[in-house]
């Protein structure tokens, strides 16, 4: 008898957590590393350090350039921003041609 019980127990707590489970959202994305930082850290500081995937060149942008508004920094990667050009030829970044 006590077995009927204990088994009747798993089962009725397996549905009222089956149906606790269902009434609640789950996410439908999925975790995936976060965009790279482009935020401006410093108000004055908005030089681009970009580092070259293919060459790995470190060139900086600035407001204005071509490339500026999709060129995207990543710290992870060694990319950085800047406050003046200057800052960035001493840290060993070259202006970039466009």
């Amino acid at each position: 008898m006590s077995k009927i019980i204990f088994f009747a127990v798993l089962v009725i707590g397996g549905l009222i957590a089956r149906e606790f489970i269902g009434n609640q959202s789950s996410p439908t994305t999925t975790s995936i590393a976060p965009p790279p930082i482009t935020s401006i850290p410093k108000p004055d500081c908005n030089i681009k350090g970009n580092i070259s995937h293919n060459s790995q060149r470190k060139l900086y942008h600035i407001p204005g350039m071509q490339d500026y508004e999709g060129t995207n920094i990543d710290p992870t990667y060694g990319e950085r921003w800047f406050c003046t050009e200057a800052e960035a030829r001493e840290n060993g970044w070259q202006k970039a041609p466009n």
